[in-house]
């Protein structure tokens, strides 16, 4: 005979029902860290978080890289569950999982220029729950968000049924105190999950490299299931310079730093037995995955969510174990796919098109004074255009400088700031750049000044496109050359071509004498400049009015030219193209 039971009371059977709200939540509510939208990982399986860099080049200044972080450093897990048992501080970032349901409200932004007022296609503002303006933990630091909190106070949101992301940083909810105070921070983006959105180069998010955070994050979920992790992590550093892809954003100039979107691998040869099983988990996604530069902050944290669950009394020594010796660095801007093919690769066709920038700087002046040189392209084309960049240097065999590339939507512009530190990651240096692009419809100019207090202007020098070289069996003139106790007159010349060329450059006189000549050898794709021209040709007496005589005697030699005009006393330059 089975066993009887009185019926429950109303009062138990209530507790149960609320017992079930809290591990249940109802479909309609926001959920913290609750279940993400599938398929998993976030984004497609080429996005930049998510593809195999296993098998990546590394990048050939990869030892300097890791010195600057520093080779004996150890990882630090940033993340972790509560700081105290009975206030709001926590480790690591919560995220937020919302129905499609979820009201938008809206928020203004420090940085509205470079920040999402809604998703694309919908209503402007964010699914923010209203319980995040006065509870505990559902920003990243614990505090409510009309607390008045300092910290980071990023805000991660997933529309489940739009399938959505919204991102902000330094979010909080002004008047401090208010029950109805209004959203406010410093910026914020939004992703479509099922796309690879990234941001307009120049642009930040609620990462300060323009990244998405949290397909970065180390989350609880994955660390203990049953399957390996396929996502990179971010991480951070002390100091940045630039950014290369997939970041779009920068955060510093410091020299010899690593630029925002740097890729670290731990090395495949890393023996992973001596950890337990969920930590082996994390480390193996660091040699399948790697690691992304994604913020300024503590050398080597790595970031996760905020989990009660997690124990940094395990996560803690392991992470300190691995040291920055035991990784690798991708080649900087490495793409898995995506890109079209360089359409210059197979050689000079109607899909090719090319610019030289005769000379760009990233160089010491008198008085410590900065040289350095901004590129500005503007698509004007009706299609995204894909920029291949190259670095080829000064006095040398310029075919195998560093490459990066870039797409630029149609009807917009970039301008990359220090390009020789930003882009190319380069500390000193000076050179020509060529661009490259299957779209004819851009146009380029470069600016290279001194920045700050004091400093001049500068000279704006434009790319040559390939049609505007100078080829053999032609002349060009620069006029207008001084050199004496006023002037100087310096003389780049860059080749434009994959083989070597030489310049002749003759200095005749305002009645047509000629003063001096000399042949100038250039290395493939070299570029050289001549200091004080007048002196290089061999004329010592202070010379005026004068003009430079250009050609190339090599077959199928191409080359670009320009003088500056430098003022002794200002240092002001002025730009004299041929004719």
């Amino acid at each position: 005979m089975p066993e009887t039971r009185a019926p429950r009371s109303a009062a138990v059977r209530a507790a149960a029902f609320l017992v079930s709200l809290v591990a249940f939540p109802l479909a309609g509510q926001p959920v913290r860290n609750g279940p993400l939208p599938g398929p998993l990982p976030l984004f497609p399986p080429d996005n930049w978080w998510n593809v195999d860099v296993s098998a990546a080049p590394r990048d050939p200044n990869e030892a300097a890289i890791l010195a600057f972080i520093g080779t004996n450093r150890g990882l630090h897990p940033d993340f972790g569950g509560d700081a105290s048992e009975s206030g709001p501080d926590i480790y690591g970032m919560p995220y937020l999982v919302v129905p499609g349901s979820q009201p938008l409200v809206p928020v203004a932004f420090d940085y509205d220029d470079e920040s999402d007022p809604g998703a694309p296609g919908r209503p402007a503002g964010y699914p923010i729950p209203p319980e995040a303006r006065t509870e505990p933990k559902w920003l990243e630091g614990g505090w409510p968000g009309s607390s008045g909190a300092g910290g980071d106070k990023h805000l991660l949101i997933v529309d489940r049924d739009n399938r959505l992301l919204f991102e902000t940083w330094d979010t909080r909810c002004v008047p401090q105190g208010s029950p109805s105070c209004t959203w406010r921070a410093g910026s914020g983006a939004v992703f479509p999950l099922d796309a690879n959105l990234r941001r307009p180069d120049g642009w930040t998010s609620a990462d300060a490299a323009g990244l998405a955070i949290l397909p970065g994050l180390v989350r609880y979920d994955e660390v203990f299931g049953n399957e390996p992790i396929r996502h990179a992590f971010r991480f951070t550093v002390r100091a940045t310079n630039g950014y290369v892809f997939p970041a779009s954003h920068r955060a510093g100039t410091t020299p010899g730093a690593p630029p925002f979107g740097t890729r670290l691998r731990l090395k495949a040869s890393r023996d992973l037995s001596e950890f337990p099983e969920p930590v082996r988990r994390i480390f193996q996604a660091m040699q399948t995955y790697g690691l992304i530069l994604a913020d300024n902050g503590s050398d080597m944290y790595v970031q996760g969510t905020y989990d009660p669950r997690w124990d940094n009394d395990v996560l803690n020594p392991a992470f300190a174990s691995l040291k920055v010796s035991d990784f690798e660095v991708v080649e900087l801007g490495w793409q898995a796919s995506g890109l079209p093919a360089d359409p210059c690769e197979p050689g000079p066709g109607p899909s090719c098109h090319e610019w030289l920038l005769a000379s760009g700087a990233r160089v010491r002046g008198d008085g410590g004074a900065l040289w350095r040189t901004d590129l500005t392209v503007v698509n004007a084309g009706a299609s995204e255009a894909t920029l291949y960049l190259r670095f080829l240097g000064h006095d040398a065999d310029g075919r195998s400088g560093p490459e990066r590339s870039f797409r630029l939507a149609e009807g917009s512009s970039a301008t990359w700031a220090d390009l020789l530190g930003s882009v190319f990651g380069l500390e000193e240096a000076w050179g020509a750049v060529q661009l490259r692009s299957a779209s004819p419809a851009l146009v380029v100019t470069s600016q290279t000044f001194t920045p700050g207090g004091g400093g001049t202007y500068g000279q704006s020098v434009p790319l040559f496109a390939e049609a505007e070289l100078l080829r053999g069996g032609a002349t060009r003139t620069i006029p207008a050359i001084r050199e004496d106790a006023s002037f100087r007159t310096n003389l780049v010349l860059a080749n434009g071509g994959e083989a070597a060329c030489d310049v002749d450059v003759s200095l005749l006189s305002e009645g047509g004498a000629l003063l001096g000549t000399r042949r100038v050898p250039l290395a493939p794709l070299g570029m050289t400049q001549l200091t004080r021209v007048v002196r290089a040709l061999g004329v010592d007496g202070a010379v005026s009015g004068a003009r430079l005589v250009l050609s190339t005697p090599t077959a199928g030699g191409a080359f670009a030219a320009y003088a500056s005009v430098i003022d002794e006393k200002t240092s002001d330059p002025r730009t004299l193209l041929p004719r």
